[in-house]
């Protein structure tokens, strides 16, 4: 768990600096189609500090479920122009996030707040095919 800690830190610092030697791994994901298949029927787990598994499963018709310990909150997504996922809900409101892709690992992407988004400042996540049902 500490490794994992380390390393997201390591991967955050480097891609809010542009400059660090883990940089050159992300790219950015700037078109529509590309954010849609990542979105589409999968689960995203976080990979964060929290000590709640945190994920999210993303229907492909703009549906999905935030899943936080014991809350679960029904949520709407969908992509805004090129290079944004947004999403919202009765709880939190509305947020939109950037995504870079693991060059190394196609399968963890990096979000980060894209605008006035309610507190989120980003982190890593795993990509996994399919959702339950809900």
């Amino acid at each position: 768990m500490k490794l994992q800690k380390t390393l997201a830190a390591a991967a955050m610092l480097a891609l809010n600096s542009g400059t660090g030697a883990m940089a050159s791994d992300w790219q950015k994901v700037e078109d529509p189609k590309e954010l849609r298949a990542l979105y589409s029927n999968k689960t995203h787990r976080q990979l964060s500090y929290s000590r709640e598994a945190t994920m999210t499963h993303y229907r492909a018709d703009g549906k999905a479920l935030f899943i936080s310990g014991e809350r679960r909150i029904p949520r709407t997504w969908e992509i805004k122009g090129n290079d944004q996922v947004c999403w919202s809900d009765d709880v939190q409101g509305q947020a939109c996030v950037r995504v870079e892709r693991n060059k190394q690992n196609p399968s963890e992407i990096m979000v980060q707040q894209a605008g006035d988004s309610f507190g989120l400042t980003g982190g890593m996540v795993r990509i996994e095919d399919g959702i339950p049902k809900f």
